[in-house]
């Protein structure tokens, strides 16, 4: 069953229209859209985040195109919000590589399964950590290679644990308002 519109990667690349879509398996694949919620947990991650990642070094960004390789195929994921350690920027202003940190907001259209295997695809390319952000049920679940999911709920503590311990979002002024 096709979930896209198939074209070549030039095409991908090259094509304005695709400006915010993923490419997976040849296919432009079109991400869902987030709701208001969604753009208010974007911008708060990246001000809550923003202090640490100043401090290390680090670079913020928010839907970049990240060039990941899958089973030897072009994949092309656009996180929510990335913190990229050592930034492997392409000619095209691609990251080469999963972000350090991949953070996926869901999106009511959104699955588990399927946000499951994007963590995989990230881990896969060098990502350290994963966190999935769901606001309807106002909590995070955490991923870690090799590692069972755990969810972090509000009034817990979210970190950046087990690579940044002394990373801590609040998730009471993440969720405020949501």
């Amino acid at each position: 069953m096709k979930k896209g519109i198939v074209v070549s990667e030039q095409e991908y690349l090259t094509n304005p229209a695709y400006e915010h879509y993923e490419y997976v398996d040849g296919e432009v694949v079109a991400k869902p859209m987030g709701t208001t919620k969604h753009g208010r947990l974007q911008v708060r991650f990246c001000v809550l985040l923003n202090a640490f990642a100043e401090s290390r070094g680090m670079d913020l960004a928010t839907e970049l195109h990240c060039l990941l390789t899958v089973g030897g195929e072009t994949v092309y994921r656009l996180p929510n919000v990335s913190l990229i350690e050592e930034a492997k920027i392409d000619s095209k202003d691609h990251l080469v590589g999963g972000p350090t940190l991949a953070i996926e907001i869901r999106s009511p259209e959104d699955r588990t399964k399927a946000l499951l295997h994007k963590a995989e695809e990230y881990f896969a390319n060098g990502t350290k950590l994963v966190w999935i952000v769901d606001p309807e049920a106002k909590n995070v679940m955490v991923l870690v290679v090799d590692r069972v999911p755990w969810i972090i709920e509000l009034g817990e503590e979210l970190t950046g644990s087990p690579f940044w311990p002394e990373l801590k979002v609040d998730l009471e002024a993440a969720f405020r308002g949501i």
